[in-house]
């Protein structure tokens, strides 16, 4: 997938279009790219492995965080996802995705103090 298609599909992710929906999943089985099987693996949780596939091949700092983030966010992880998200942020200010994953993390529980 080139690059420009990638942004796609992100943001047709952040924006919730549910047209790519379907293809998207097809496209995540064969595809050798941590960002697309990041993005099936966030529309598509259910997937089992698409996650675990992208750490795989990832071969990039910025792709292993990137996949560290989308999973916290999956498990609920709200802190974690914070936090690593505005680390990542530091260094790649340009990641649309992580700064949608970071804003759209539902805020932790209040502890009753």
């Amino acid at each position: 997938m080139a690059h420009a298609d990638t942004h796609r599909l992100i943001r047709q992710l952040i924006t919730d279009d549910r047209t790519m929906a379907d293809g998207l999943i097809r496209h995540a089985k064969t595809s050798n790219e941590p960002i697309v099987l990041v993005v099936a693996a966030l529309t598509h949780p259910p997937e089992a492995g698409l996650a675990a596939q992208a750490l795989r091949i990832a071969s990039s700092t910025q792709d292993r965080q990137v996949i560290a983030i989308a999973c916290a966010f999956l498990a609920g992880e709200t802190d974690r996802v914070d936090a690593l998200a505005r680390e990542h942020l530091v260094d790649y200010p340009d990641s649309v995705l992580v700064a949608w994953l970071a804003a759209s993390a539902p805020p932790p529980p209040k502890h009753d103090a």
